[in-house]
């Protein structure tokens, strides 16, 4: 699964973006508790801020 760095942080401009990264990195966690009998992994990468020309512009 992929979600973001936003997901733990706190912005009023990405709210719905954050609870829902915030909804996957909760997913990971429950899916590797229920299938940590069963020798399954489950990872949620989370990459942070990439400087592209866009996220330049916002900051």
């Amino acid at each position: 699964m992929i979600a973001s760095a936003a997901g733990a942080s706190i912005g009023s401009n990405i709210v719905v973006y954050g609870a829902s990264k915030g909804g996957v990195n909760g997913l990971g966690l429950t899916l590797e508790q229920s299938l940590a009998e069963e020798n399954i992994r489950v990872n949620v990468l989370c990459p942070g801020n990439i400087a592209t020309p866009l996220k330049l512009s916002i900051i």
